[in-house]
């Protein structure tokens, strides 16, 4: 875009604003950069247009209204006439929304680590209280009798395999 420096009227643009802004070359031609981008945000450009040399991520809304976010270089120079603003609008939408997806990706990967993780520390106290259920229902099924110091200690890695169970839900439900 070519801009006028003082009231940001565009005075000249390439072709390419068609496929990112969605208008013909000759329906912006003499409208305001400003009207592209959000109303309420249109002092605040304004003020950035004529002050930065780059707007990292911008956000205007195409002929749609549908948000999109450009990268916007500025320099200012003379054209015939007065001194102008050439702007360069490069339209990042596409590049955010992967980055988002990457991001959302991670974190799917990072929450099946984590459930894997879990899993495992879940299944060896359940593996002993298994093995604990396991010995009990062989002994009573056949009727025969428990020592009481087998049955003690193995109450006692019951209890504490049970514990430990415990505190692992509770440190999720921290972490939630």
């Amino acid at each position: 875009f070519v801009l006028d420096a003082d009231t940001l009227e565009v005075l000249d643009c390439n072709e390419a604003v068609g496929p990112v802004y969605g208008y013909h070359k000759e329906e912006i031609l003499g409208d305001c950069f400003l009207s592209f981008f959000p109303e309420e945000e249109r002092l605040r450009y304004d003020q950035l247009l004529k002050s930065e040399k780059e707007i990292k991520q911008g956000r205007y809304l195409d002929r749609q209204g549908r948000f999109r976010f450009v990268h916007i270089r500025l320099s200012l120079t003379t054209y015939p006439g007065g001194d102008v603003l050439l702007a360069c609008v490069i339209d990042i939408t596409d590049r955010l929304q992967d980055e988002l997806k990457l991001i959302q990706a991670g974190k799917m990967a990072t929450l099946g680590e984590m459930a894997t993780g879990v899993a495992h520390e879940l299944n060896q106290p359940l593996a002993v209280i298994k093995t604990a259920s396991s010995y009990f229902l062989r002994k009573t099924r056949k009727k025969e009798p428990i020592d009481e110091e087998i049955l003690s200690t193995m109450a006692e890695e019951v209890d504490s395999h049970v514990n430990r169970a415990s505190n692992i839900i509770n440190h999720l439900r921290q972490f939630g």
